[in-house]
């Protein structure tokens, strides 16, 4: 409501400050005329001031229709409509002032009429200007829509083949896992159950759709307890999520995963840390493992790391190694 009020602001101001330029022009140029012929007179200063009036309505309308029909009609055909616009207009106001005036056309006639012409080329080229202004802005809008849809689109794409990317490595790692408790019929029936929730929420989720966070902490602890059950007490880890609010599917997966995957074949225990809070508008999200090992040029390294961290930008997040661990940070 306040940018309508303050566009509506903007447009009453700039018709009149419009009004006022052209009177000015169409006195000084009527006593330029004047002084010229050395014909003189206060009607003369009369009549301009209604003509300048009829013509800076003439534009003031023009620059409406140019701006209305621009994406309607032909540009060539859209220059034809505009000057016959203000040549209706101008034929207008001259009747106008002939009813009002007749003895001054018949006597000073040639002043008049040489004020008239003049006066309406003068607001044709100013027509001239103001469409081709409201050509090239409008164009540029248009340029820049094109540009902000490529770059969605691009973004769209990427979000998808990032992901798209993801789920046949997290797919080959979770049926390892599995085949690894056969052994165990009650704890692989609920590994397989644990996983098949997992794999339906990586796959059915759209990577482009923000989800709940809880929603996505609960699949990170369902991951951790199949993993747990394959390391029993090599492996620990801790899960504090204290607040509430949206985030891109499989982004903490495979950040956990990378962390196991690097660390797990080298200790006799690993501790994962995963702490999730919000900061003013910001959601926080640390990552950290025992090890502590991950640097900045690991990032090069392996497709995990990458593809979450190209993720998190594209949404215009942070994603930064700080003392091994990970510090993701976003707004909502």
């Amino acid at each position: 409501m306040n940018n309508k009020n303050n566009l509506n602001k903007t447009v009453i101001f700039s018709s009149i400050i419009l009004i006022i330029i052209l009177l000015l022009t169409g006195v000084l140029l009527s006593l330029l005329i004047a002084l010229l012929l050395n014909r003189f007179s206060l009607r003369l200063l009369k009549i301009s001031s209604i003509n300048s009036v009829f013509l800076s309505i003439g534009l003031f309308l023009n620059y409406f229709f140019i701006n209305t029909l621009y994406k309607k009609v032909n540009k060539f055909i859209l220059g034809l409509l505009s000057f016959s616009l203000l040549s209706g207009i101008s034929v207008v106001g001259f009747i106008y002032l002939f009813l009002i005036e007749p003895l001054f056309f018949f006597y000073r006639g040639n002043v008049l009429f040489t004020y008239l012409f003049i006066n309406f080329l003068f607001i044709i080229i100013l027509s001239v200007i103001t469409n081709g202004y409201i050509f090239y802005t409008n164009r540029i809008i248009e340029i820049n829509k094109m540009l902000n849809d490529e770059t969605e689109l691009r973004k769209e794409i990427e979000e998808k083949l990032l992901l798209s990317n993801l789920n046949p490595h997290f797919l080959f790692n979770s049926l390892n896992l599995v085949i690894s408790l056969l052994g165990d019929k009650k704890m692989a029936e609920e590994a397989v159950l644990n996983l098949s929730d997992i794999l339906r929420y990586s796959t059915d989720a759209d990577p482009l759709t923000f989800i709940d966070l809880n929603k996505e902490v609960e699949v990170v602890k369902k991951y951790l307890w199949l993993q747990k059950l394959r390391f029993n007490e090599r492996l620990e880890y801790f899960v504090n999520c204290n607040t509430d609010g949206k985030i891109l599917p499989m982004i903490l997966q495979p950040l956990i995963e990378n962390s196991i995957k690097h660390n797990m074949s080298k200790v006799k225990k690993l501790i994962i840390t995963l702490n999730i809070y919000k900061e003013d508008t910001s959601i926080i999200i640390e990552i950290n493992d025992s090890e502590r090992k991950i640097k900045e040029e690991d990032m090069g390294k392996g497709k995990g790391l990458l593809i979450t961290k190209k993720r998190i930008e594209i949404i215009n997040g942070s994603f930064i190694i700080i003392d091994g661990g990970i510090i993701i940070k976003y707004r909502l």
